[in-house]
């Protein structure tokens, strides 16, 4: 999509080259801080695209700038966790929440939060995002998914425990 997957590729490689020749622990953290900084010229991109969509779509006229921003922060989480970049999603997707708390994407957003969250391996920080979802939105269309989910990772931890 407005060929973040290339430019997302190419741009992993070149911080690869250039971390694998640091240090470890360094590297890690100018990793994270590279990568949030490649998602904040993503969504300017991103906003960029929007724009000129927005001049040739009817379906955006009359949208608000803060609903075209909103789209535009799924649209850059989405292209994050097609590229198994799941700690760049769950960073926009917790703007995301964090900026528009009542947007129809909230809920959409928290329940992604918690499936990347699983996605990197991390059970504990997706039983809560996922605790907070059945919270805020018990009556959801996810939220059956979101508690079958929730209910297998707690039997997960129940059996760890026991053993």
């Amino acid at each position: 999509m407005f060929g973040l997957s290339r430019k997302r590729a190419d741009f992993s490689d070149r911080l690869d080259r250039s971390v694998s020749d640091s240090s470890t622990a360094g590297a890690e953290k100018a990793k994270l801080a590279i990568s949030m900084l490649f998602i904040f010229l993503l969504t300017l991109t991103i906003l960029y695209e929007w724009r000129q969509v927005q001049r040739r779509a009817s379906w955006t006229k009359g949208a608000t700038r803060a609903e075209m921003l909103q789209r535009s922060l799924e649209t850059l989480a989405e292209e994050c966790v097609a590229q198994e970049d799941y700690l760049g999603a769950i960073v926009v997707f917790e703007t995301l929440l964090e900026a528009y708390p009542e947007s129809e994407l909230a809920e959409h957003a928290l329940c992604k939060v918690g499936m990347c969250w699983l996605c990197l391996d991390n059970s504990e920080k997706a039983m809560e995002a996922w605790e907070k979802f059945l919270k805020l939105y018990p009556d959801s269309k996810h939220a059956g998914h979101v508690r079958r989910s929730y209910l297998i990772l707690l039997k997960d931890r129940l059996r760890d425990a026991s053993v």
